[in-house]
């Protein structure tokens, strides 16, 4: 189940002026965030520009208009948002009565908490299955994405200690059960494909020629 936390505007957010301790409302914001993420919870979180960076589409009769900001009625306007997901409604329930005062202790603010659709709420249909398609596609290419940027920074500091000629390090990265042409891989068993992907992309950057002294690294 996911719910969003929805902070309400406000005179002063909509005029972009953050609160008298905005250090100390930043503070309690990211220890509840924190405390959200390490729970496994949290899905995103936000704060909003003022509307008056903002617009809107007005659709009537078939036509659309784009109106611009500012909106003038404040509490009606969003200014952040966390979206958490969870077991239950009581759980949810738990997590937003520990939201800190989104404008600081003391003042006077409002949050509102709105339950999410999902997929299975809407029963079966061609265009659910769609959404469901661009979920999984959305999902294979954080997966691939976040795979990248670990296997990057794996080869980075592989790299950095061959330049170095820190063998402990190099052996650190090296999985004993993969061996090409005697060279120990810069990373963790990733795949061979991976291994010449990457490895490729690596050394098309390299401005001039790595020396690399494997046989230093037996």
């Amino acid at each position: 189940m996911r719910f969003m936390i929805v902070v309400k505007a406000t005179k002063d957010s909509e005029a972009g002026k953050f609160p008298q301790e905005k250090e100390k409302m930043f503070a309690a914001m990211a220890t509840y965030h924190e405390k959200v993420e390490k729970a496994g919870v949290l899905l995103d979180a936000s704060e909003l520009q003022p509307s008056s960076k903002g617009w809107r589409v007005k659709y009537t009769g078939g036509k659309r208009a784009v109106i611009d900001g500012p909106f003038i009625e404040a509490k009606e306007l969003i200014a952040g948002y966390t979206i958490i997901q969870v077991k239950s409604r009581e759980e949810a329930l738990e997590w937003t009565k520990g939201f800190p005062n989104p404008v600081g202790e003391g003042a006077e603010a409002e949050i509102e908490v709105r339950q999410l659709y999902e997929l299975q709420d809407f029963g079966p249909s061609d265009a659910v299955e769609r959404f469901r398609d661009i979920e999984a596609r959305k999902k294979s290419q954080l997966a691939t994405s976040n795979d990248e940027a670990d296997i990057r920074t794996l080869i980075e500091r592989w790299a950095k200690a061959v330049r170095e000629e820190n063998r402990a390090d190099i052996r650190a990265d090296h999985d004993h059960a993969i061996l090409m042409f005697d060279v120990p891989p810069p990373f963790l068993s990733r795949g061979l494909d991976a291994y010449w992907r990457l490895g490729r992309r690596f050394s098309r950057r390299l401005r001039s020629p790595l020396p690399l002294p494997f046989t230093m690294c037996r």
